[in-house]
């Protein structure tokens, strides 16, 4: 998310739907750290369960008219979040249209100035990646104790018959 005054209602709206749904996060321009940013960043995404990214189409220069780009660092960072197969929730203002590349991707769209649709909608989102990592884990867990029987049951056969 860019890091001026413009984002501040939206970056509140990202920071209270996070501590609603008591999630834990980072925001790295306010981390304390040595080493090189990059390096934190890969961490930082390596170890979050899911990312939120904001690729709001933004102005290039405050001087210049007509002039805006995607954030490419955001970019980088969903690229890497990615190929890590972290669930990634979207975020845009409704001003100007997403790059290409990212267009296809389900978008919570929001007005910078009235942020609350934002905040719910995120609710919403965060509320079905943890519904689906839980299922998973179930699932995952449920798998493992299937073998665990099937394997007990399969040495008490062997230990029933003499071979």
């Amino acid at each position: 998310m860019p890091f001026s005054d413009e984002f501040s209602n939206t970056r509140e709206a990202i920071v209270n739907a996070l501590t609603h749904c008591k999630i834990d996060y980072i925001i790295m321009d306010k981390e304390h750290f040595t080493g090189k940013i990059i390096d934190e960043i890969y961490t930082k995404i390596t170890n979050a369960h899911f990312i939120i990214a904001d690729i709001s189409i933004v102005a290039t220069d405050m001087f210049i008219k007509d002039k805006y780009h995607l954030n490419s660092n955001v970019c980088y960072e969903v690229g890497y979040a990615r190929g890590l197969g972290k669930p990634i929730i979207f975020v845009s203002d409704s001003v100007r249209e997403t790059a290409f590349d990212l267009a296809g991707y389900n978008q919570i769209k929001y007005d910078k100035k009235n942020t609350g649709d934002l905040k719910e909608t995120l609710i919403t989102r965060i509320g079905n990646i943890i519904e689906k990592e839980i299922k998973k884990s179930i699932i995952c867990f449920t798998a493992e104790k299937l073998k665990d029987k099937l394997d007990h049951a399969l040495a008490d056969l062997k230990n029933s018959y003499e071979f």
